[in-house]
């Protein structure tokens, strides 16, 4: 076994004999499940108490469409993007609860507060969802760019050296990415 693959093995505890098994998980999950599964759990933490079918159906597709403007490709983006939803639906709470006036005025002093928080958090992670997402996107058109070379090499093997491809960084530097805001306010 290699190191990459001891980074997955993970310790489980058989029903049948209650002992524990160092086994190789045998689950795999796709993208699209996996989307499912995460937005299910959006869903489910966003339910408004005394909601009606409607309003939930609404809710739901209103997640869904939120998510879709992220366009995750990986399950890191894809668990970002939900959290940057559920801190969407958690800013409009703290708002409409700064706005309460049938609290008391202890209670509401310290609730005006949330929404701000709440704000700064939400655009906090957007940003880093835009910084991962970039990255994410540089490293496939890299992958993209080293890949018709080697396929070119393997294809012809006796053909001389192949040419590295351009504007890839030499090893070592990384790009930097900018946070831009038209991005932030797209999605929301």
């Amino acid at each position: 076994m290699t190191r990459a693959d001891t980074l997955f093995i993970l310790t489980f505890i058989e029903p049948t004999t209650g002992r524990q098994a160092m086994t190789q998980p045998s689950f795999s999950l796709s993208q699209d499940a996996y989307n499912a599964f995460m937005l299910r759990s959006v869903m489910d933490a966003t339910a408004v108490v005394g909601e009606t079918a409607e309003e939930a159906m609404v809710r739901s597709a209103a997640i869904v469409e939120m998510f879709r403007a992220f366009e995750a490709a990986n399950a890191m983006e894809s668990m970002v993007a939900c959290h940057c939803i559920s801190l969407r639906f958690m800013l409009e709470a703290a708002m409409r609860d700064a706005g309460n006036l049938e609290l008391e005025p202890v209670l509401l002093t310290r609730m005006r507060g949330w929404p701000r928080r709440s704000a700064k958090t939400c655009i906090f992670w957007m940003a880093k969802f835009e910084t991962l997402h970039a990255r994410n996107e540089a490293r496939a058109t890299e992958a993209r760019q080293l890949g018709a070379p080697r396929a070119e090499a393997i294809a012809r093997p006796n053909q001389g050296p192949v040419p590295r491809a351009v504007n890839v960084p030499p090893a070592g530097r990384s790009r930097r990415v900018r946070c831009s805001s038209a991005f932030l306010g797209a999605a929301f």
